[in-house]
């Protein structure tokens, strides 16, 4: 009886691998046709587990401005001087974008991108910078340390700004932690007239995936964030759904399909999960799993899962 439960046990696994798991005759087969056609890989950087992410529905409200202004500064709602529309002084820079200031921060948001935030204390040197010439900064700081990453960086020093960032979102209260979860992917120490300033770039997860597009700046100075700046939902997501989704093969050959001319010549190094944000149009958007795709030559490509489109 033991010996039969055994065996029993054992087709009941290896059915449930089969089913999860994309042969390796078919990823070999894949490989193969790829190779001749001038895209290289090995048929161990493919993936044979298949996806099993959810989509997740989010939802983009003005009450979401309102909601990170009193979290942060601590006061009520009524005492905040809000919706200032900043100066139209340096073209699309300061467009639709309106200034919040309450409990010693001062808050920027853009109307037509609910993701983008800016959070800084005003003892910070840039609150007193013109803040087209800070948000263009920042955004050539994001792309240096984005570039530069964590490579020769302690892992005590990454753990300890991850703290520190951990601690400042998490002053936003909500019942579903969706903010707080994240990788640090770039770091470096600067001296700023003499203070010792820490820059980091930091791209925002949810349900254990890097959100593609969702990368912020935060400084630190005397063990505390005094500028965040970048791409963070914090809100909710309203709902999760089950879809069928593409694996790795069929992804590769969708891949084939569209950016053959781009890629040819070039080899596979990895293949990776990630999640991308879909506007709607309305006010909801959707967070879809999608195949990150890695070659050697550095270049990175993202498609869907769902779709198989590739992502801007």
């Amino acid at each position: 009886m033991l010996v039969a439960n055994i065996f029993f046990i054992y087709n009941i696994i290896m059915f449930d691998v089969r089913t999860q798991n994309i042969p390796s005759d078919m990823i070999n087969n894949a490989a193969g046709i790829l190779n001749n056609k001038g895209i290289f890989l090995d048929a161990g950087a493919v993936p044979a587990k298949k996806p099993t992410n959810y989509i997740y529905e989010g939802e983009y409200s003005d009450n979401i401005f309102t909601d990170i202004v009193v979290n942060f500064s601590g006061i009520p709602e009524d005492e905040i001087k809000s919706g200032i529309p900043l100066p139209d002084t340096s073209g699309t820079l300061y467009k639709n974008k309106k200034k919040y200031t309450g409990g010693g921060y001062i808050f920027i948001f853009a109307d037509l991108d609910y993701l983008h935030v800016s959070i800084m204390d005003e003892s910070n040197e840039k609150s007193r910078e013109d803040y087209g010439d800070v948000e263009q900064e920042t955004d050539n700081e994001i792309s240096v340390l984005t570039k530069t990453g964590i490579t020769g960086i302690q892992k005590s020093e990454i753990k300890k700004a991850k703290d520190i960032i951990e601690n400042f979102i998490k002053k936003y209260s909500s019942v579903q932690d969706v903010k707080s979860d994240f990788d640090v992917i770039g770091l470096k120490n600067e001296n700023e007239n003499g203070n010792r300033i820490e820059e980091v770039a930091i791209n925002q997860k949810y349900d254990g995936l890097r959100i593609n597009s969702n990368i912020a700046y935060a400084e630190i100075k005397d063990g505390a964030v005094t500028y965040f700046y970048g791409s963070w939902y914090f809100g909710y997501f309203d709902a999760k759904y089950k879809m069928p989704l593409l694996d790795s093969v069929n992804i590769l050959f969708k891949c084939s399909e569209k950016d053959s001319s781009i890629i040819t010549g070039d080899k596979l190094k990895k293949m990776n999960h990630e999640y991308n944000v879909l506007p709607t149009g309305s006010d909801k958007f959707y967070l879809i799993p999608s195949w990150q795709l890695e070659f050697e030559s550095g270049k990175t490509l993202s498609y869907s899962m769902v779709t198989g489109s590739k992502n801007n």
